[in-house]
C-alpha cells in the first residue's frame, strides 16, 4: 500500500480510509459472530434484561441532562458565532445521541451475557 502511494498510484489519503474500512468490517464481523453464540441460560438473560433496562433509564436521564445544558449552548452559539457553527453544534449532538441509543448501548446490552456463558 505505502508503495504505490510513493509511486503515485493510490492517492495519500487512501490508508486512512482503507484502515477505517478493515476496521469497520472487523468490528461488524466480530459482532456478529458474538450474536451468533448461544443464549441459553436463564439467569444471564435475565441478568440481561436487567443491565438493558438499567442502560434504557440511564440513557434517557443523560440526554435530558444534555439537552438542558446543550440548548443554552447552542443558543449562544447561534447568538455570537452564527447559524452555522449552532447547526454543527446540534448535529453533532443528535448524531452522538443516535450512536449512543441506537448502536452502541442495544450491542453491548445484547451481547454482554453471550460471551461469558
Amino acid at each position: 500500500m505505502l508503495a504505490a502511494v510513493a509511486e503515485g498510484r493510490l492517492a495519500a489519503g487512501a490508508d486512512p480510509l482503507v484502515a477505517a474500512v478493515v476496521a469497520l468490517g472487523f468490528a461488524v464481523w466480530l459482532y456478529a459472530s458474538v450474536r451468533s453464540a448461544p443464549a441459553t441460560d436463564p439467569r444471564a438473560l435475565e441478568i440481561s434484561g436487567a443491565i438493558a433496562e438499567g442502560a434504557s433509564a440511564f440513557l434517557n436521564r443523560q440526554y435530558r441532562t444534555v439537552a438542558i445544558v446543550g440548548l443554552p449552548v447552542a443558543l449562544l452559539l447561534l447568538v455570537f458565532f452564527g447559524g452555522w457553527m449552532a447547526a454543527g453544534f446540534v448535529f453533532g449532538a443528535v448524531a452522538s445521541a443516535f450512536a449512543g441509543s441506537s448502536v452502541a448501548s442495544p450491542s453491548a446490552s445484547s451481547t454482554s451475557y453471550r460471551h461469558v456463558t
